[in-house]
């Protein structure tokens, strides 16, 4: 279970060495509506694929060693021994200066997997 707390603590951890990542899933849709709407079993986050070995790197350092599935290129989840999860759904940004613009990150954090139906 990932508790905010532990999702402010991965996020202060990849920002303090300057590494990108955007909030997806439940938790996204949280900081969205500002509350915490229902438990969650783990943090999404969309990575850039170029850093993703650096972050990968960094979680290993505070735990998540464990690979619970590797989907690569698409998503990779990783645990903890405590039951905490993240989810990695790397993204490759455009060659251009469009790759840091608000309809890019809009377009990213999308994109990764549709609910069926």
């Amino acid at each position: 279970m990932m508790t905010a707390s532990d999702v402010l603590e991965v996020l202060g951890r990849l920002d303090a060495a300057g590494l990108r990542v955007w909030v997806d899933g439940g938790w996204g849709v949280d900081a969205l509506v500002g509350e915490t709407t229902r438990e969650h079993a783990d943090l999404d986050l969309v990575v850039l694929a170029p850093e993703l070995g650096a972050v990968r790197s960094l979680l290993g350092e505070v735990g998540y060693r464990t690979v619970l599935r590797d989907w690569l290129p698409t998503s990779i989840a990783l645990a903890d021994g405590q039951g905490r999860e993240v989810d990695l759904h790397p993204v490759t940004p455009p060659p251009t200066a469009a790759a840091t613009s608000r309809s890019w990150v809009a377009a990213a954090s999308t994109t990764r997997r549709r609910p069926p139906g």
